[in-house]
């Protein structure tokens, strides 16, 4: 029998108030942990006499999880918090986060208490100094934003974001006062001393209470110290108290050849720290001090990891002051030392010479000679917390740097020069990029604006199954392909017809309009295709050449003559033809047939026109001057007579004009280039059936949106793939025809007035849509009242108004009796109860409200 899950971690947990997992079994059960792709914890367990199993995973998960003393103003405690998933019985125990830190008997849920406090005990007003180092960490439930806010000595406050945090993580910010006061606008001296610092989300919603820094000027002898809290984040304390030395040596000697030497010296160095006097709250959050197990000294301006070993806690009855002592030693000890030194030229010093004059040792900073920059190059640096000086090189600063660079969140931002690295946004270069080994584009490669086709494309492209477009290619060596296909590209000038043509070589002038035309042979037994009765259009342009000769003739074929390619024509009158001239014809003109007066399958052509813009085929043709019905059908701009048929027309757009069209699929874009969707009647509603909105339905191959009925109203679909019924509050139906009407009325009303018995149960049924909403209707949303009159048909105010005010919360059903009705001696004249009814929406707003009437 399969294992019963019976408790399992919350999705979100602090690691001290993380749950068991407890499981119900009759037999053994496995339990695996996994962090990540690492298995922490496999394991067989058996049920005790209940037949339950509980494991505890706290003691491993602490392992997993550290927090480090920030390196960087945001640094992101990546080992503070982790993701585990649980399996018991190979079946899937949950996903859960675990963060370092715990809150003693935590009322709420973990996430709750994470999204509003900072992980910290410290006082709420902690008076700080300017240098001493301040953290604050907190952990981001969802993308947040981090506040400051600095108060105006002249008056008024200043805003401003310190940083903007991403969901799902452990952050430690840098809260230093000498940090913060660089994210104001205004001079220090413009500003109090003192900050306030809390955490909002995305649209200004407060989430963590807020914390308020003032800044207290150094008071004697301090020492600050650092410790990681029980809630996982990082304090600071400062202690007025005397810190001394107390080194614990340790000698042991051996003579030889009656000589002493020392053969081990052990040395210990230990201090004791007193943190002076502090109040009871002081001493309480001093705890987290002592109790850490994680603690820095701040020495000489560098922390130091430092471990406890005693601490005592006096009391002062006099003034209600507690002071502890603890001593400590540095984490990583021994007897080595490193005292600064200065290895080359000393102070400046004034010596008197001999005739008393004053003079200066050489040399001055501009004396020394260059350096040769190399890893032991020494620099004089100062911390900000500490008055003294240390030393460093050049190759110390050089990997601390490449150190931090490497940890910190900002590394995420740049690309590195020196490792392997990956960009994950796209990077625009201004100029060259020089690649001095092999370059490997897996996605392709583009070059230009890019757009893909073979006539009318630019820029170039390799996709990346190496497929190759661009504009023209040079070899200096062999071009080897296994195929080789060549596109050739035909361009017209002008209008094109697509039917039988002509040139003419010799005209015959036969007189009354009448011509003979001896036409070109075209190749070897060429003869015209021309036939009697043919409409002919003939062009000439000779303008390139000189002659100054472009007109266009007009004609009909009277006779044809094939062996010889002879025809003879005559000219339309110059009333019968577009532009009102016609012209003869002449050598060298190119005629095609236009249509024909009497033979029908050549009363039709195709032209193609780039000065209109269009392809035509025209049908019916039998004159020179074409009509609206000999417009076959038009592909581009449309022709003047359907412009004046008042069509929405696009001016400057391509449009289709045919008298039929058969096709399979036709899919409608609007002017975004999105599917323009059809609106479906399917019938009634059905939770099998697949709806859809906006979108593409695969049964039918059409963008669809999904019209329903229920309950004799219909619904459109507002959500693809919904299977809920259509329901007043779904959001996703909306109801596009039927009853709207919201309408209340009482449930089996028929009852015969019986004044001496009168005993009746109203309950209200409310509809809207058709649809019983009762369900819907809150308690408080019904208002009870009446109306009655005394027997000599006066309305009894007073009573009416006590008798609303003793029923006023009976909800949506009411028992009335005698009592209900005030008979007082006598029968009403009239007495009727109403019940108000009022329908709210989902933000709680009243949307519709109606009553209904119970009276006799």
């Amino acid at each position: 029998m399969a294992a019963t899950i019976l408790q399992k971690p919350d999705g979100l947990s602090l690691l001290g108030n993380l749950k068991t997992f407890i499981a119900s079994s009759t037999s053994e059960v496995s339990f695996r942990l996994l962090k990540g792709t690492d298995v922490i914890v496999d394991e067989i367990y058996y049920p005790d006499a209940d037949g339950n199993i509980e494991v505890d995973v706290k003691d491993v998960i602490k392992e997993y999880l550290d927090i480090k003393l920030p390196s960087s103003n945001i640094y992101l405690q990546s080992e503070g918090s982790a993701r585990f998933v649980a399996y018991i019985d190979s079946q899937h125990a949950g996903v859960f986060t675990v963060v370092k830190g715990g809150v003693r008997k935590l009322s709420g849920t973990s996430e709750a208490f994470l999204k509003a406090n900072w992980l910290t005990w410290q006082p709420q007003i902690k008076r700080v100094r300017w240098s001493s180092p301040e953290y604050l960490s907190y952990y981001c439930v969802s993308a947040s934003v981090v506040k400051a806010k600095f108060y105006l000595v002249s008056g008024g406050s200043e805003t401003v974001t310190l940083s903007a945090l991403e969901a799902d993580c452990l952050v430690s910010l840098n809260v230093a006062m000498s940090y913060l006061f660089g994210f104001s606008s205004h001079e220090k001296s413009e500003l109090y001393g003192l900050v306030d610092i809390w955490v909002e989300d995305d649209s200004g919603v407060q989430l963590s209470y807020i914390q308020r820094y003032v800044y207290s000027p150094e008071q004697g002898d301090e020492h600050v110290y650092v410790c990681v809290n029980s809630l996982g984040g990082i304090d600071t304390f400062t202690f007025h108290g005397a810190c001394t030395m107390a080194p614990e040596i340790e000698h042991q000697t051996a003579e030889a050849s009656g000589h002493k030497i020392d053969i081990t010296s052990s040395v210990e160095r230990k201090w004791q720290q007193n943190t002076g006097f502090m109040t009871p709250q002081y001493t309480k959050w001093f705890f987290e001090f002592v109790s850490s197990g994680k603690q820095w000294a701040v020495i000489d301006g560098r922390t130091e990891d430092i471990v406890l070993d005693t601490s005592s806690l006096q009391l002062d009855d006099s003034e209600n002051l507690l002071s502890c002592s603890f001593q400590f030693s540095l984490s990583e000890e021994g007897r080595l030392l490193n005292l600064s030194r200065v290895e080359s030229s000393l102070p400046l010093i004034e010596i008197a010479s001999p005739d008393g004059e004053i003079f200066f040792l050489a040399p001055r900073l501009v004396d020394y000679p260059d350096a040769d920059l190399d890893d032991s190059i020494l620099f004089l640096v100062q911390s900000p917390y500490s008055q003294s000086w240390s030393k460093t090189s050049l190759g110390s600063l050089r990997q601390w740097i490449t150190g931090i660079f490497q940890d910190a969140p900002v590394r995420q931002q740049f690309l590195s020069r020196l490792i392997d690295d990956t960009a994950r946004g796209n990077i625009t270069f201004e100029q060259m990029i020089a690649v001095l080994g092999k370059a490997c584009f897996k996605g392709g490669a583009e070059y230009g604006e890019f757009i893909e086709s073979l006539y009318s494309g630019q820029g170039g492209r390799i996709d990346k199954d190496g497929n190759a477009e661009f504009q023209s290619v040079r070899v200096r060596g062999a071009f080897e392909a296994l195929e080789y296909v060549v596109n050739r590209l035909s361009a017209i000038e002008g209008d094109q017809i697509l039917t039988e043509s002509d040139t003419i070589d010799q005209v015959d002038d036969l007189g009354d309009n009448c011509y003979g035309l001896h036409l070109r042979s075209k190749w070897d037994g060429y003869f015209t295709a021309q036939s009697q009765n043919n409409v002919l259009k003939g062009i000439i342009n000779t303008l390139a050449t000189g002659s100054g000769v472009y007109h266009t003739s007009w004609m009909r074929v009277n006779s044809v003559n094939r062996a010889n390619n002879y025809v003879e024509v005559s000219l339309y009158p110059d009333e019968e033809v577009p532009g009102g001239k016609n012209y003869p014809p002449c050598e060298m003109m190119r005629f095609a047939r236009w249509g024909n007066q009497t033979d029908t399958q050549r009363q039709s052509c195709i032209y193609l026109s780039s000065t209109e813009g269009r392809i035509v085929r025209l049908t019916g043709v039998t004159k020179p001057i074409i009509d609206t019905i000999n417009y076959g059908a038009v592909f581009g701009t449309v022709p003047d007579f359907l412009k004046s048929m008042d069509l929405p027309i696009i001016e400057g757009q391509d449009y289709l004009y045919a008298r039929g069209l058969i096709v399979q699929d036709i899919i409608r874009i609007d002017y975004k280039g999105r599917p323009v969707s059809e609106i479906v009647d399917r019938g009634q509603w059905d939770s099998a059936s697949e709806y859809y909105s906006e979108a593409l339905n695969p049964e039918t191959g059409n963008y669809e949106i999904s019209d329903v009925w229920y309950n004799g109203c219909k619904y459109r679909c507002m959500k693809t793939g919904t299977n809920t019924a259509p329901a007043w509050n779904n959001t996703d139906w909306a109801m596009v025809e039927g009853n709207p009407e919201f309408t209340v009325e009482f449930a089996d009303t028929d009852y015969l007035f019986d004044p001496d018995r009168f005993n009746v149960t109203l309950s209200i049924i409310a509809k809207l849509y058709n649809q019983d909403v009762t369900s819907d209707i809150l308690d408080s949303d019904v208002q009870w009242t009446r109306y009655s009159e005394d027997a000599d048909g006066n309305e009894r105010v007073a009573s009416d108004q006590a008798w609303a005010l003793k029923r006023a919360d009976e909800g949506k059903s009411i028992d009335l009796t005698t009592d209900d009705c005030d008979f007082n001696g006598y029968i009403p004249k009239v007495l009727k109860f109403t019940a108000t009814v009022t329908l709210r929406d989902g933000m709680g707003e009243a949307a519709n409200t109606a009553a209904a009437v119970f009276q006799y």
